[in-house]
């Protein structure tokens, strides 16, 4: 992973989507379940493949979602991302939800 730094980022985060933007011009979607269709999110909690996160800019704490094999892996893309995210647990789907 060259080039990452845990460097922390003053963040401009998107009033109406998951995305911050660094001032370095990078815009990254903190959530990556953001875009996909319902379906397609179950089946990969289901899956065990999807990780919570949490950062906190100024005196707002978001939430965000990683696709990742492992709980390492996806500590690595939450610190490439540099926005100070923390890997809070694994994000599983609902019992009776049958995905798509």
């Amino acid at each position: 992973m060259t080039g990452v730094t845990a460097e922390r980022w003053a963040l401009q985060i998107d009033a109406n989507r998951p995305i911050a933007m660094r001032p370095d011009g990078v815009t990254i979607l903190f959530d990556e379940l953001a875009a996909m269709e319902p379906g397609a999110a179950e089946c990969l909690k289901a899956r065990g493949l999807v990780y919570v996160t949490e950062f906190t800019e100024g005196a707002r704490k978001f939430a965000g979602h990683i696709i990742a094999v492992s709980w390492g892996q996806a500590e690595q893309i939450a610190q490439t991302r540099a926005l100070g995210e923390e890997v809070t647990g694994l994000f599983r789907a609902d019992p009776g939800t049958r995905p798509g």
